[in-house]
């Protein structure tokens, strides 16, 4: 929250708090180091009682679908699971982010080309 915090005040826009979008849920693996074995991208390797990344992905979309029909141009903070998860939906499963990483998201021209994505901390300000 203190991220978005600091980025409304410096742009002027009002923080607008999405319940969906929120971290994955782990179930039994709450709270616990993963485990290196398994891939917590895969749904068969989903632990005990945890949101698999299938359905995480789909409420992610929907939550993000929802607020770009509601707002132009949102500012959405989160956490890494939920960049991996859009990033993952636009057809960059590839695509990483660090820590505080801005990123921008434009919609293709055409619908068969993919949404542009741009990492705004290689960007000279």
């Amino acid at each position: 929250m203190k991220t978005a915090e600091v980025i409304a005040e410096q742009v002027q826009k009002p923080i607008i708090i999405d319940p969906r979008i929120v971290e994955r849920e782990w179930g039994e693996a709450e709270g616990k180091v993963a485990d290196p074995s398994k891939n917590l991208f895969d749904d068969a390797d989903t632990p005990q009682g945890a949101e698999t990344f299938g359905a995480f992905k789909v409420r992610i979309v929907e939550a993000i679908s929802q607020i770009l029909h509601g707002h132009h141009c949102p500012l959405i903070v989160s956490h890494g699971g939920v960049f991996k998860a859009l990033a993952d939906s636009l057809g960059y499963a590839k695509l990483q982010a660090s820590n505080c990483d801005p990123f921008l998201f434009r919609p293709p021209e055409q619908e068969t080309h993919l949404w542009r994505t741009y990492n705004l901390s290689c960007v000279n300000l």
